[in-house]
């Protein structure tokens, strides 16, 4: 028993229970980033389509096209899915040198290794999401063979996509970390 007289199993449960509420959430959040970026892929695709059949059927090309799938499309599909693919461990994982490790020694290295990840998307976020504002505020455009396109919105992708990577890394780190404290059965 601890000092509020709960036992560990109670302990235990309690934490899952919490941890079952936090993995709901980050699933939520990590499918509907996911989700986005369906969207933007299934919207380059009709832009770009209709770009093209504008401009070889109809001598007529879309203003802007190239710019909204630099500034919005691709922004979208490289950072939105990426708390999905983290969510799912997906990321590229090279177990060269690892893979001979006795289980206590790599439960101990996945939490270092969280730890590093953990603070890396978070400068990410932090950085991106200063940008982000700045450009916010500036109202940045790009000039484009039409007029000029406004492209701040693009760079909340970033950020965002970061914020919900770091939430999907911390709950996979809060996970290590019990099972790095696990006591281990004699063998």
């Amino acid at each position: 028993m601890d000092r509020s007289g709960q036992t560990d199993a109670q302990n235990a449960a309690a934490g899952q229970a919490s941890s079952g509420l936090l993995d709901r959430l980050a699933k939520f959040f990590s499918d509907a980033a996911m989700l986005l970026a369906c969207l933007a892929v299934i919207l380059m695709m009709i832009h770009v389509t209709a770009e093209a059949i504008g401009k070889y059927v109809f001598h007529v090309p879309m203003p802007a096209t190239q710019e909204t799938v630099q500034f919005y499309y691709m922004v979208a599909l490289v950072f939105l899915p990426i708390a999905y693919i983290a969510r799912g461990e997906g990321h590229i994982c090279v177990e060269l040198f690892t893979q001979n490790l006795k289980p206590p020694a790599r439960a101990r290295l996945n939490v270092f290794v969280g730890i590093l990840t953990l603070i890396w998307v978070l400068l990410i976020t932090w950085y991106a999401g200063e940008e982000a504002v700045t450009t916010t505020l500036d109202g940045e455009l790009q000039e484009t063979g039409n007029g000029y396109l406004i492209v701040w919105p693009g760079r909340w992708f970033i950020p965002a996509g970061c914020a919900v990577m770091g939430i999907s890394v911390a709950l996979q780190l809060l996970k290590d970390i019990r099972a790095a404290m696990q006591p281990r059965a004699a063998t």
